[in-house]
């Protein structure tokens, strides 16, 4: 029943929700009662048992329901050597002792401690490695690729038992090539669009298909890289210059 003074009618019998106990090999076991209608606000409640279905102990523990909803979650992708800190944010969290998190694919799964922040009402956890969710067994490159491309479902629990699904946790290894300034960029623009341009897509460079033009498009792009490494490793540029990030496997993420 409701955690409640003890002179609150609330401990009369008509408020108690009663469920069928189990004995076996010294507990009692049994199933939690579904509340139809009940408190958001109070959520704690008192569980006591009766040997003979009349008397009770009249030394009741705590027991806790819980309403969660997941609201953010950043980020949702990280490398796959693990590592990545993932925060939780919703309503309705408390701290609990049964916290945790699991990835899961169709391989296998991984549960990991979740931490919990008093000050933001939050979860926080560290991505496993990718390695980790196969089961104990190695991974051949197929099944690496596979969730790479699928992801892992991550879970949450308070109590240890049910799971919430929390999100599809993406692995994603972007590569670092080089750096460049980009001086002349949107010079002929202006200063509103060239700050959207610079916010917008970077266009992909389609080399020409002629065997000649290409050779030579090719030999100007290694010169132009070439000239680009060393100004950018020779040259001080004052503080709000731009520059450019080159590499692979990119993604444009919110």
């Amino acid at each position: 029943n409701p955690l409640n003074p003890p002179d609150d009618s609330s401990l009369d019998l008509e408020n108690w929700h009663c469920s069928v106990g189990h004995f076996q090999n010294g507990k009692i076991t049994c199933t939690v009662p579904q509340l139809l209608d009940y408190d958001q606000d109070s959520l704690q409640y008192n569980v006591d048992v009766a040997l003979n279905g009349q008397q009770f102990t009249g030394c009741p523990v705590i027991f806790r329901y819980y309403d969660v909803r997941i609201s953010q979650i950043t980020p949702k992708l990280g490398f796959s050597e693990g590592g990545t800190n993932i925060k939780v944010k919703g309503q309705g969290f408390y701290d609990s002792a049964g916290k945790k998190f699991k990835f899961q694919t169709e391989y296998g799964e991984r549960q990991v401690p979740a931490t919990w922040d008093r000050k933001e009402k939050s979860f926080s956890c560290i991505a496993p490695p990718i390695t980790w969710l196969f089961g104990g067994k190695t991974p051949t490159n197929e099944m690496m690729q596979k969730v790479v491309e699928e992801g892992a479902n991550m879970m949450l629990t308070l109590n240890g038992q049910q799971w919430m699904f929390a999100c599809n946790f993406k692995y994603h290894d972007p590569a670092f090539e080089r750096m460049s300034y980009c001086l002349d960029f949107g010079e002929d623009l202006p200063e509103e669009d060239r700050e959207k341009a610079w916010l917008g897509e970077e266009p992909t460079p389609h080399p020409p298909t002629d065997p000649a033009e290409l050779q030579k498009w090719e030999e100007d792009m290694e010169k132009k890289i070439k000239d680009e490494d060393e100004e950018f490793a020779t040259l001080a540029r004052r503080s709000g210059t731009k520059f450019f990030i080159w590499g692979s496997h990119f993604l444009k993420t919110g």
